[in-house]
């Protein structure tokens, strides 16, 4: 048959360790003399695009200390700290980095679910917190992921 599924997805456990990391994959059949041959394409299967003015901070929940920072207009692949944790992930501002206080999202991500999240993010310098809206989505065919999150 020469009917392949566009996106797939394998999850890859560490050794002796807590993290997953989620892969997806795609294969295409070549062309022309080369016709019996596939190429696989392997990306990570979620990315999170940070579409605001200021870096962010991600990391999954339970496990906030290992964080991963995307700067403005960025995105990062992200994977499982530990795959015994929930499925969701929590935000902050970057400039928060330096500071004592760990002003966290009051709510989740859950990577497991489409559809589109508000959350509330505290500032330092500011009394009132920041709403933001996070769409969780698939990617398209174009899109070097299975996930992404906006």
């Amino acid at each position: 048959s020469r009917v392949m599924p566009t996106k797939s997805v394998l999850s890859v456990d560490e050794v002796d360790g807590p993290k997953r990391f989620e892969l997806a994959y795609n294969v295409t059949l070549c062309s022309s003399i080369f016709s019996r041959t596939r190429v696989i394409t392997f990306y990570p299967r979620y990315q999170i695009v940070n579409l605001l003015s200021g870096g962010l901070v991600v990391a999954q929940e339970c496990a906030l200390r290992s964080e991963t920072h995307i700067p403005s207009q960025s995105w990062v692949p992200f994977h499982w700290e530990n795959s015994s944790f929930p499925s969701k992930i929590r935000l902050k501002f970057d400039e928060q980095e330096n500071t004592h206080e760990n002003k966290w999202s009051s709510g989740c991500i859950y990577l497991d679910k489409i559809g589109i999240t508000a959350l509330r993010m505290p500032l330092t310098n500011k009394s009132k917190p920041l709403i933001i809206q996070a769409e969780t989505r698939l990617a398209t065919k174009r899109q070097d992921c299975a996930i992404m999150v906006v």
